[in-house]
C-alpha cells in the first residue's frame, strides 16, 4: 500500500507519540522519516525539522551545518523559529556570544508575546550562567 503525503508528513509526529517519554525518543528513524519527507515535499521549514532531529541523534554540529546551509540560502532568515532553533543548538555547543546574537533576532523576529518572553527568558538564562 502507497503511504499518501499527508501520511508521510505525519510519520514524525507519530514517533514522538509513540515514545513513552522524551529520553526513548527514536530520533534516528525520525530522521529517517524527514527525508522521506523531503523526498515528496522539500521545504524550508521541514528541512529546519530535519536539522533539529539530527542534532538531537548525532549530536548539535551536525545540526550546526544544516542550519548554515540553510542560513546560506536565505529562505528563513525572516522565520523566528530558526533563529530560536539555531540559538539552542549554539548553546549546547557552548558558542554562548552566538547564541545571544540568534536568540536576539528571533525575538525581533517574532510576533508573539509569549513566545518573545519566552525566548527573552532563554537568553537571559544564557547571559546568567557562569561563563
Amino acid at each position: 500500500r502507497d503511504v499518501t503525503g499527508v501520511q508521510t508528513c505525519a510519520l514524525p509526529i507519530s514517533e514522538h507519540a509513540l515514545a513513552k517519554t522524551w529520553n526513548v525518543t527514536n530520533w534516528q528513524k525520525i530522521c529517517e522519516q524527514y527525508e522521506r519527507l523531503i523526498a515528496i515535499y522539500d521545504s524550508p521549514v521541514v528541512r529546519l525539522n530535519r536539522a533539529v532531529a539530527v542534532a538531537y541523534a548525532t549530536g548539535p554540529q551536525a545540526g550546526l551545518v544544516l542550519l548554515d546551509d540553510l542560513e546560506a540560502e536565505g529562505s528563513l532568515n525572516g522565520y523566528p523559529q530558526f533563529f530560536s532553533a539555531r540559538a539552542e543548538l549554539l548553546k549546547r555547543v557552548h558558542r554562548r556570544a552566538e547564541a545571544c546574537a540568534a536568540y536576539e533576532r528571533a525575538v525581533g523576529l517574532t510576533l508573539s508575546d509569549p513566545e518573545r518572553r519566552f525566548l527573552e527568558a532563554r537568553m537571559q538564562e544564557l547571559i546568567a550562567q557562569p561563563a
